[in-house]
């Protein structure tokens, strides 16, 4: 029991790390939120590929290797165990995500107490608290929270790591090493944060600012990740074909920067503001010769890191390959990037902290932009755009026929975690008679008297199908139309 010599003792000890009580409490209401809100988001089709896959652990391997999911396998393993202790219903399972969600969060607030102040730390764990980034990385049952919470804590390491910069303890670099090996296996994406983390130790190398010997912690991920790494080069499909072939613009890049600061336009402009500070104190201070602040480095790496990873990959898609490039379409561009979202809201909260420094009428504007980001979470998340799963299976189960012998449910993707999740309900209900297109026969068509052909990704079209399509074609004929559930129903021609 700790015992105080005074009241004003007491106080001090409790309002010390008070700032710790603000992120924890944000942190957790954004983990209720997430899981007050889970059920009202069903599961889109690559949550569904990612059940599949985590389903049973020998799967993880396989199919992150041939590129079936295309991302190490860090996220399928830990979800696997999580997906078997769950109860049934999407808010547990979002759970999981949620959990990492809120684990960052806190580290941002921490983040920025530890390189500003305080204040920079509450207003960065606010800004990340009421981001809908946030919850639309905790809606998401994928490696995208893994992403954001080892880049998160990568950071704070980063820093603790070079505290010390000519004295840094072996125990500070192995740990790291093993931080980045967590970002690389969180998401192929983390091997550019690495990189970027690479580029920053090198040139204080050059400059003198660290020893030659802390470059270990990079040979440290790499031992890990290569293994990995190799594997997936021998085994991986070639998946090219899956994207369509455009060359990226700048709205593209600029939609990216729009992500990382909540889609909000004024939190756009307070970033570039906050960028362009940064850059501008960086320039002054080596033009009047003052002395090198370690506060100073992290905010210039800051910004560094966030317009340099988005510009050369809008650089290579628009000139280089545009086939493989990352600005196919909108919902593929924006979770690549989450791992710099700490990078991007620490750089806001400079942004904000300045203002506030020079005016402190400000702090009635910041009011009212805490109203404002408050209601837009409330706004947002329950309204985002639903994918039809769930509907369509409530749908098919509804169907009189769909456990007749006589009727199947033909899909024309890898519908497993479909099947899964919602037509059993992890095995609660009978399956349905439910076969791929790969797997379909002439015999099983001559048998079948009702088809529901069904797609995960867009409309299904017969003339999609790989196997059997001209018997199919000859044998059946278009009953209904639901495109708002990706379904069609043929029936035996008469």
């Amino acid at each position: 029991m700790i015992k105080f010599s005074n009241v004003s003792e007491k106080k001090e000890h409790y309002l010390k790390d008070w700032d710790r009580l603000v992120y924890t409490i944000l942190a957790l209401a954004v983990l209720l939120f997430t899981w007050l809100y889970g059920n009202t988001q069903p599961f889109n089709s690559d949550e569904l590929v990612q059940i599949s896959t985590s389903k049973f652990f020998a799967r993880v391997i396989p199919a992150c290797a041939s590129g079936v999911d295309l991302t190490p396998p860090l996220f399928g393993f830990v979800f696997s165990l999580w997906y078997r202790i769950a109860p049934y219903g999407e808010k547990w399972l979002y759970l999981f995500p949620g959990f990492f969600v809120s684990g960052s969060i806190f580290l941002i607030g921490v983040i920025g107490a530890r390189l500003q102040n305080v204040r920079v730390g509450v207003l960065a764990c606010f800004l990340a608290a009421t981001s809908t980034t946030i919850f639309q990385i905790a809606f998401e049952i994928r490696s995208y929270a893994f992403l954001l919470f080892f880049s998160t804590l990568s950071f704070l390491i980063y820093i603790r790591r070079s505290e010390y910069f000519l004295n840094m303890s072996g125990k500070a670099i192995f740990m790291f090493g093993i931080s980045l090996a967590f970002v690389a296996y969180s998401h192929y994406y983390g091997l550019f944060i690495c990189m970027g983390y690479f580029i920053a130790d090198f040139f204080l190398c050059i400059k003198n600012r660290i020893k030659v010997y802390a470059i270990f912690s990079y040979v440290i991920a790499g031992i890990l990740f290569l293994p990995w790494l190799i594997y997936f080069l021998i085994h991986k499909y070639d998946v090219s074909s899956w994207f369509p072939e455009r060359r990226a613009n700048i709205s593209d890049a600029l939609q990216v920067f729009r992500y990382l600061t909540g889609n909000l336009n004024i939190l756009l402009i307070v970033f570039i503001v906050g960028s362009l500070l940064v850059v501008l104190k960086s320039f002054l201070s080596k033009y009047t010769k003052q002395s090198f602040e370690l506060k100073d480095f992290f905010a210039i790496f800051s910004v560094c890191m966030v317009w340099g990873f988005i510009l050369f990959f809008y650089a290579y898609g628009a000139f280089v390959d545009p086939h493989y490039n990352i600005f196919k379409n909108r919902i593929l561009i924006e979770r690549y990037y989450c791992g710099l979202f700490p990078f991007a809201i620490f750089i806001c909260a400079l942004a904000l902290d300045y203002l506030y420094g020079k005016n402190k009428m400000f702090r009635y504007a910041y009011i009212l932009l805490a109203g404002f980001l408050i209601i837009n979470v409330y706004q947002v998340i329950p309204n985002l755009p639903q994918d039809p799963n769930r509907n369509t299976a409530n749908w098919l189960l509804s169907q009189s026929d769909i456990y007749s012998p006589e009727t199947i449910l033909l899909s024309l993707d890898d519908d497993y975690g479909f099947q899964e999740y919602y037509i059993t309900r992890q095995g609660r209900r009978e399956p349905v008679n439910a076969i791929t297109q790969w797997n379909i026969s002439k015999e099983i068509l001559e048998n079948a008297q009702t088809v529901y052909l069904y797609a995960s990704w867009s409309l299904p079209n017969p003339e999609q199908l790989v196997n059997e399509k001209e018997e199919f074609l000859r044998l059946y004929e278009l009953k209904e139309t639901r495109d708002d559930l990706r379904i069609k129903v043929f029936e035996r021609k008469r």
